[in-house]
């Protein structure tokens, strides 16, 4: 434990009376007062009580009532994909009660948790020393940090002010257990702990925290422990299932992608990266809406994360020296760096902005402590000057944090203020362009809002597209309204789905009078949301305006059921059943007429057609300011040939958006379109600094041109999207697959390797992929290995049944061969090319032992009979008789093997060096010449061809059926020839002679 102060120096005790402590209650009002001083210009903003996101606008909060929906599964939709219901459902309690526009209540009811917050850090720091300095240094720290401003006002942000009330409270009742060993301090902290838990994920840490300090602090025994924590532990296990299996449904929620499945270099690099972050961004005073390092990755290139691992680490080592010394320091270490941990884990936190500023609130409560602990060593110092210089910089380092609290409560007192405030400090910030351009486009002062809309740092665009699409619509202008869906569209935003776009899109059609695809985009929004009561009163708008006056009825009552308060729905429902009760008090509906049939189906995500694109043009040469509709014009202007003026008004758009994927990916296609591939393929690799999402974008692009067979552009698309996520299978699989088509199989190898070495899920096609390339580079065991694995992920796959025959026969292993088609069989009974395949290995295999001629004509008649309509020469076939022995002396005329297709031969020409490696089952065996394949060759099918991505196969060609079931003469006359019955031979000797030089010269070809 620290010193005594009433035992320090006479020169400490005369300079800071070490025994005196200020009253709780003297300290409760001075912190009330100081914080409310602080946050008077703030008690009445409307920034962000009244956005549209406000999770005080969500339907499912506005009564009491839908308390139990809340602490469902489903509603973690609404929550970023984490489950925390006991704030929301706080929350919907207190809204029974107050109106959600009621400012100074909820900016109050901010202030307050934040207020208790900073006495519940004032408590715990009090409970490790004698002396009061520190506890109200680490209080004023907390308290006026510039963090605060975010927490204290956003109420979106509620469930980290009251997570961090549970942890700090179930830690300081435990600290009181500790102490007094009463169990009453106990139980209360134990249901704070439970409390906390339903509140943040972060709370687990609290765990580990009483953990170290019973072994390093307490020096409990571990039995001791175990029992101490033993109830705490079930706890988390309880909750802990929910945060594994509770998960909204995937069709309306999706969660970003994991992180790579290298776990130790992962947390370790995520442990460096947010510990780092926190601490030097708390340090410095940060504003709070700027996201300093947003995701992990993006620290790699700004942070030797090793060095800082190992720096951390070593801090972590000394704190726990610490303890073991009695010195609280290194609680605020372990708060600090410990709550820092689950906000980068995916496993816990599937959200993309897991490294975000928004988790800062609990590690400042751990900073506060630090700064606390530390001021509180130095005041034990005997030198004066010491303390003095300690006072000194402890207060100007308060004084600094509070200034730049009130600055940062000025700056968020109108909504253009704050987000200008954002954007000063983050340049970068997409929310902030996207925010100050809603406000001017409010305004109606479109050429303004697009200097914010359309930044040139901007790398995604949907924000801005919906904002514009909005405007649009509202001025009428329904084609570029239109336009900006579309793009909108492509860009892929995580978390709920059918939430604003949809909207926007009914909205549109409303405009458009087109009331029935108006109806369909609602009902995309209730499917994922059966409480958007702003979806349904606009759902019984347009059914009153079609006449359908019962439903709409029904539907405006279901939102008086959901929000009781909502008054301007009650008048409407009113005037509706007036509409309804008194019919000829009302006039007679318009005539409605429908919209454009062009612009119908381009806003419905159709092809457009020939009018529409023209008419997307002349708007592209009218708004030469807006870069969205001058993609999609050179888009239109490159597909009907007019390439130079495509190229120009693609290059509008790039110096508008230099950095924005699609506008890359556009320029590419119009480039590769107009012939210039050395053009694609640079405005590709010189995309500057790609982000994971850009990788999303990119990807996508590499995929459709690998369909059109534009391999250059596709390689050079997929090699950028490698350098936003290096570490996702997909693309590794999807340029291994390019690679192929270009036949560098070494290079290929290397990536599919790649692919597998991050197992985020079973990949099927990847093993098939590298067998391929396996077999290619002539390893043919280890390609049979890949296929295998492939087939047990996914038994349903034709061609990887193929190349495993095929690797097998290369090996000389026929039985192995014939067992890997039945069972292909077994697993694809309906496929023709199997069973000619295994009738064909059966009749011509080269040991004895597996060939079995009858089953061989079964499969090859199935065949026949599935293959509809037959000719007569085919039906004929299927039945001859054996042939008829020739009279003795006679010479016995061998039948002349008979050739395959013309195209048997040009594969094999063409590829003759590795001809025998894209055969059927019968062409390792008898060569291309000879083959009586009824089939057309199977060469190795890998998953990078685009009928692979495409989703689909060549099928069975009934002709090429046809023509090859011709040789089934041939083979009866072989396996009549390789199996004579005994009978026979008794009967004709020379028959019997004559027979045997046959089948030695087929063993020969053999």
């Amino acid at each position: 434990m620290n010193q005594d102060p009433s035992k320090a120096s006479p020169e400490a005790a005369a300079v800071f009376p070490g025994t005196y402590r200020p009253s709780f209650w003297i300290v409760v009002a001075a912190a009330a007062f100081i914080a409310a001083a602080v946050f008077a210009v703030t008690l009445r903003t409307e920034t962000f009580l009244k956005d549209p996101e406000s999770v005080l606008h969500l339907s499912l909060l506005s009564h009491g009532k839908h308390v139990p929906r809340i602490f469902g599964q489903e509603f973690m939709s609404f929550t970023g994909g984490r489950y925390r219901p006991l704030p929301y459902a706080l929350l919907a309690l207190v809204r029974t009660f107050v109106a959600a526009d009621d400012l100074l209540f909820w900016n109050v009811w901010l202030l307050v948790f934040h207020v208790l917050n900073a006495l519940l850090v004032y408590g715990v720091a009090r409970r490790f020393t004698k002396r009061s300095e520190g506890a109200l240094l680490a209080l004023g720290v907390f308290l006026l940090h510039p963090v605060a401003s975010a927490f204290g006002n956003q109420i979106n942000l509620f469930p980290y002010v009251l997570g961090g009330s549970f942890y700090l409270g179930s830690l300081l009742c435990y600290l009181h257990y500790a102490r007094s060993r009463r169990a009453a301090w106990y139980v209360v902290g134990l249901l704070l702990f439970a409390c906390g838990l339903l509140s943040s994920h972060a709370v687990l840490t609290l765990l580990l925290l009483i953990v170290l300090y019973e072994i390093f602090y307490e020096r409990t025994g571990v039995f001791r422990i175990i029992r101490r924590l033993l109830p705490f532990g079930l706890v988390a296990l309880l909750l802990g299932y929910c945060y594994l299996t509770f998960h909204p449904h995937l069709v309306f929620y999706e969660y970003p992608p994991p992180p790579p499945a290298k776990a130790l270099r992962y947390w370790t690099y995520s442990f460096a990266a947010g510990g780092a972050d926190a601490v030097f961004a708390l340090a410095r005073g940060w504003p709070t809406s700027v996201p300093v390092s947003g995701l992990v990755g993006g620290m790699y290139k700004t942070w030797n994360l090793a060095a800082v691992a190992l720096v951390l680490l070593l801090w972590l080592a000394t704190s726990v020296r610490g303890l073991l010394k009695k010195r609280w320091l290194a609680v605020g270490t372990f708060l600090l760096l410990l709550s820092v941990l689950p906000r980068f884990s995916s496993t816990e936190n599937l959200t993309p902005d897991y490294g975000s500023w928004t988790y800062r609130y609990l590690p400042l409560m751990g900073f506060a402590l630090l700064v606390g602990a530390l001021v509180d060593r130095l005041l034990e110092a005997h030198s004066r000057r010491l303390r003095q210089l300690t006072v000194a910089a402890a207060s100007v380092l308060v004084v600094l944090y509070g200034g730049l609290l009130v600055v940062a409560n000025v700056r968020s007192r109108t909504p253009e203020s704050y987000w200008r405030y954002v954007l000063e400090k983050d340049p970068e910030s997409e929310i902030a362009c996207a925010k100050l351009g809603k406000i001017y486009l409010d305004r109606d002062n479109e050429e303004e809002a697009k200097k914010y809309l359309f930044s040139r740092v901007l790398r995604a665009i949907r924000r801005s597209s919906l904002a514009l699409a909005r405007y649009y619509t509202r001025k009428g202008d329904l084609l570029a309204a239109a336009i900006h869906l579309q793009v909108a569209y492509r860009e892929v935003e995580f978390g709920l789905k059918h939430r604003e776009l949809p909207l926007i899109a009914a909205e549109m059609m409303c405009n458009a009078r087109a009331f029935d695809f108006a109806e369909q985009h609602l009902g995309n929004v209730l499917s994922a949301d059966p409480y958007n009561t702003t979806a349904l009163k606009r759902l019984g708008e347009i059914l009153a305006v079609k006449g359908y006056l019962p439903a709409a009825v029904g539907y405006l009552r279901a939102v008086s059921e959901i929000d009781p308060g909502d008054t301007e729905n009650a008048r409407r429902l009113e005037v509706i059943e007036r509409r309804l009760n008194y019919p000829e008090s009302f006039p007679v509906p318009e005539k409605m007429t429908p919209p454009d049939r062009g612009w119908l189906g381009y806003a419905m995500r159709e092809p457009a057609e020939k009018k529409t694109r023209d008419d997307i043009v002349r708007l592209a040469d009218a708004r030469p300011d807006d870069p969205v509709i001058q993609l999609v014009a050179s888009i239109f202007l490159s597909e009907r040939g007019l390439h130079k003026r495509a190229l120009e008004t693609v290059d509008r758009a790039l110096a508008i958006l230099p950095v924005y994927p699609f506008a890359r990916t556009t320029k590419s296609y119009v480039a590769y379109n107009a012939g210039k591939v050395a053009l694609a393929v640079k405005t590709l690799e010189e995309m500057p600094d790609v982000t994971p999402r850009d990788a999303r974008s990119l990807l996508y692009f590499a995929t459709t041109r690998l369909r059109a067979k534009e391999y250059p552009t596709a390689i050079a698309a997929t090699c950028a999207a490698l350098r936003g996520d290096p570490n996702k299978p997909q693309t590794h699989g999807v340029l291994a697959g390019l690679l192929v088509r270009e036949g560098r199989f070494g290079e290929a190898l290397f990536h599919y390797t790649r692919a597998l070495d991050q197992p985020r899920k079973k990949l099927g096609h990847v093993h098939n992929g590298l067998g391929y390339v396996l077999m290619r580079l002539g390893e043919l065991d280890k390609a049979i290995v890949h296929y295998r694995e492939s087939i047990a992920i996914d038994p349903k796959q034709p061609r990887v049944y193929r190349n495993l025959t095929t690797a097998l026969m290369h090996k000389g292993w026929f039985g192995k061969a014939i067992g890997a088609l039945e069972e292909a069989l077994k697993a694809i009974p309906d496929d023709a090319s199997f069973q000619c395949d295994l009738a064909l290995l059966l009749a011509c295999a080269p040991r004895a032992e597996l060939r079995n001629g009858e089953r061989a004509v079964r499969l090859a008649e199935a065949v026949s009979r599935k293959t509809k309509p037959m000719t007569a020469q085919v039906r004929s076939l299927t039945s001859l008789p054996p042939p008829t022995p020739r009279p003795a002396g006679s010479t016995p005329r061998s039948k002349p093997p008979l050739r395959p297709h013309a195209s048997h031969d040009r594969e094999a020409t063409r590829n003759s060096p590795r001809a025998s490696s894209e055969g059927s089952a019968c062409t390792a065996i008898t060569g291309p010449s000879a083959c009586p394949c009824p089939v057309p060759l199977h060469p190795p099918m890998n998953d990078a061809s685009p009928r692979c991505h495409a989703g689909k196969r060549k099928p069975l060609r009934t002709g090429s059926v046809r023509r090859g079931l011709c040789s089934l003469a041939s083979l009866r006359w072989r396996i009549e020839l390789l199996h004579p019955s005994s009978a026979e031979v008794a009967k004709d000797p020379q028959r019997a002679g004559a027979q045997e030089q046959q089948r030695g010269r087929l063993g020969n070809r053999v």
